[in-house]
């Protein structure tokens, strides 16, 4: 989703590939540079968002909430390409953090890829020996998906993908679509037009209905997006229209759906202006007697009305926001655990295993996923996987 951007898959590939030979941790390992202008601007609004947030729903009664997140590793394009042994131990870092479910991504060809369904095999029957849910969450990703050049063809290759994962692997959950925006400005490829709402509810019909019929016992959902709208215009420029970022257009048509068990939303704003939506987007779903959950959310990383022209992801591993990612995490925490949600959804779990000061803190370079390799299989925690399992200790449910 827009937690993924373009490049993530792309770039654990070839990490995987390449790293290893071509790049020596510590050579990028210069001294912490101060903070930029616009860096401390970022924190000051974050702040300004999250402070407030926690100490209001810090005074709330809870009700206990499944913890998730997602594994970037497992992504559809990347996990050809991850050893086993990473996959298992990362899993297993997971269950070490509280989590109650796995979420990944898939592309929609890596549902019948052989090369990745070996690795799928491996990594879910492992995870099903730690008495852990598992979230599926099919995405268009390119390049994996570039073949398919129109909405029919992209409906009609998830139908059969999708079915066919559940079918083989029986998961607990699979949101057959999120953030449509998303879906449709990733298709660069020659698309001959962008979906319409009507388009999507098809979409999501199908496919959950093909789903259902392969696999009874899984939960089947769809999802949409409430962020900071700067950043769907600036990383998504095609998308129609530009400005239509927080998806309610599709989001209630999802929660009215009879084939969907349930919804979901995927949080990402640094304006506080953005808690309105998301309560919106809560109470649909609350007055449609329909279950709802985050499935991703992260801090967002541009400055409101000051935006940097780099890729959404650049700065992640940056360790000058390590607080803030634990802040966000603690903040939408409670927020689900307020406003009855079922689950919360930190996004980015390459978080919970390393951040660096400079160099390769930047999740657009290979580099970064050699890292948080090393890290992975060397037993690396950062502060924020304790935040996050300190949550899930605290008001956690399995």
């Amino acid at each position: 989703g827009q937690g993924g951007a373009l490049n993530l898959c792309r770039n654990i590939a070839i990490g995987f590939a390449f790293c290893a030979a071509s790049w020596i941790p510590g050579l990028a390992a210069d001294a912490a540079p101060a903070p930029s202008p616009d860096q401390l601007a970022d924190l000051r609004q974050m702040n300004i968002t999250i402070d407030p947030m926690i100490e209001k729903y810090s005074g709330l009664p809870k009700k206990p909430i499944l913890f998730s997140t997602n594994m970037q590793f497992a992504y559809g394009a990347a996990i050809r390409r991850v050893p086993e042994d990473v996959l298992l131990r990362y899993a297993d870092a997971l269950k070490e953090a509280g989590v109650g479910r796995i979420d990944f991504n898939p592309s929609i060809a890596s549902l019948t890829d052989p090369l990745a369904l070996g690795k799928y095999d491996v990594l879910i029957a492992h995870i099903r020996t730690l008495g852990v849910k598992i979230g599926v969450n099919p995405e268009y990703e390119q390049p994996d998906d570039g073949s398919l050049k129109t909405q029919a063809e992209y409906k009609d290759a998830a139908v059969k993908g999708e079915a066919f994962f559940a079918a083989r692997y029986k998961p607990d959950y699979i949101a057959v679509v999120h953030e449509p925006t998303t879906m449709d400005a990733r298709r660069t490829n020659g698309f001959t037009h962008h979906a319409t709402t009507e388009e999507w509810r098809d979409f999501v019909s199908e496919t959950a209905k093909a789903v259902k019929a392969a696999s009874p016992a899984t939960r089947v959902g769809a999802g949409a997006y409430n962020g900071d709208g700067r950043e769907i215009a600036l990383l998504y420029p095609t998308a129609t229209p530009p400005t239509v970022f927080r998806e309610q257009l599709y989001y209630r048509d999802f929660v009215e759906m009879p084939e969907l068990d349930f919804v979901t939303v995927d949080i990402y704003f640094a304006d506080s202006k953005g808690i309105p939506f998301m309560d919106e987007m809560v109470e649909m779903a609350h007055k449609a007697n329909k279950p709802v959950y985050i499935e991703e959310t992260w801090r967002p990383r541009y400055l409101p009305g000051h935006l940097p022209t780099g890729p959404i992801e650049r700065g992640l591993g940056n360790s000058i926001y390590e607080p803030i990612d634990i802040k966000w995490i603690k903040a939408i925490s409670l927020y689900a655990a307020t406003h009855g949600l079922d689950a919360v959804t930190p996004f980015w779990s390459t978080a919970f295993f390393f951040y660096a000061d400079s160099g390769v803190n930047d999740t657009t370079t290979p580099a970064y996923f050699e890292e948080v390799r090393q890290a992975v299989m060397k037993g690396g925690r950062t502060d924020t996987f304790r935040a996050y399992q300190a949550l899930a200790k605290e008001f956690g449910t399995h």
